[in-house]
């Protein structure tokens, strides 16, 4: 049996410009980033149904949001996600609440590759609260998703007020 997925799997590649993109880095970022939370998900789903209180949480991105340039690969595929996200919850109810974490900057390693100290400095600024995200913000959002039995379908946004609904 199995109580929680966490379908934290991915990460940008590499950015490209949207004149510049190729098919081998699209189907390389959608495997990482959506087609392993699918893939994943539907394995997982008999295991959940045994499960207490089974729930399937995602990991979508701001990018998903925003349209990340220079990374609008990775901000589909993070779309896709939280599409998914809502399609599965409307499934798996009510044996199975499916929610997603949408996290902003996150002080992380999957920056270190793909965004300059200059790039980072920016973000900051751009957030209302005027400093980058900890992993603890994304972890105790979690937590809140797999103690609240009444979300599905869900999408949280953590991401210091960058993008507001």
């Amino acid at each position: 049996k199995l109580d929680v997925l966490i379908n934290n799997a991915g990460g940008l590649i590499r950015r490209q410009a949207a004149h510049e993109l190729e098919w081998k880095l699209m189907i390389e970022t959608f495997s990482l980033n959506t087609f392993s939370a699918m893939k994943l998900s539907s394995l997982c789903i008999p295991l959940l149904k045994k499960g207490e209180d089974p729930s399937i949480i995602n990991i979508s991105s701001i990018a998903m949001l925003t349209g990340a340039p220079s990374a609008i690969i990775y901000g589909a595929c993070k779309g896709a996600v939280d599409s998914f996200t809502r399609g599965l919850a409307n499934e798996l109810a009510p044996e199975i609440r499916v929610n997603a974490v949408a996290p902003g900057v996150i002080d992380t390693p999957f920056h270190e590759k793909v965004s300059t100290p200059e790039k980072m400095k920016k973000f900051k600024e751009s957030i209302p609260i005027k400093r980058i995200g900890e992993a603890i913000h994304i972890a105790e959002t979690i937590k809140f998703l797999i103690e609240n039995d009444f979300v599905t379908g869900e999408t949280i946004d953590v991401n210091g007020g960058q993008f507001m609904r």
